[in-house]
């Protein structure tokens, strides 16, 4: 039943994120704006679809958005989260560091517009402009406690 909730309330989220307005033509008083919207692929979905499943917390699960900035060449040095998330790019580029199964590096850069679900597993998020700032909204899927763990740099990247 948890599982069922953490979905239906994720769906309203990335409802109310893109803007949607969830209420007919008749409502009064109503403003929203558009925080960020990005478009990804079919797989990294059903990726994300598979991970929510797989979430086996006891009794629910916390649902936090926020928006962070990098500054050019910032870093969020290497950290991992108790649940999946969301991140949709807004403003620049933010190139992915996570370490491979065997022992290297995956290096993915999304830019302004993009969208993709992440792991919960350790990563690093690195602006790789010397000059722009990159700003982005993380959608985090996570049981109630700390969103954020602290990982050690793997030395793989």
């Amino acid at each position: 039943m948890a599982i069922k909730r953490a979905a239906v309330l994720a769906i309203l989220v990335v409802i109310m994120a893109a803007g949607t307005a969830l209420a007919t033509h008749t409502s009064v008083g109503l403003t929203s704006t558009l925080l960020g919207r990005g478009s990804w692929d079919r797989a990294m979905f059903n990726d994300f679809r598979r991970e929510l499943r797989s979430m086996r917390w006891a009794e629910g699960s916390d649902v936090a958005v926020v928006k962070a900035t990098l500054a050019p060449g910032g870093t969020t040095d290497w950290h991992g989260h108790p649940g999946p998330s969301v991140v949709v790019v807004t403003a620049g580029t933010i190139r992915v560091l996570e370490p491979t199964r065997r022992g290297g590096c995956r290096v993915t850069d999304f830019t302004a517009g993009q969208a993709f679900f992440h792991e919960e597993g350790a990563h690093n998020f690195v602006n790789p402009s010397s000059e722009g700032t990159t700003e982005f909204l993380v959608t985090y899927f996570a049981p109630a406690g700390p969103l954020l763990v602290h990982e050690p740099n793997p030395g793989t990247c």
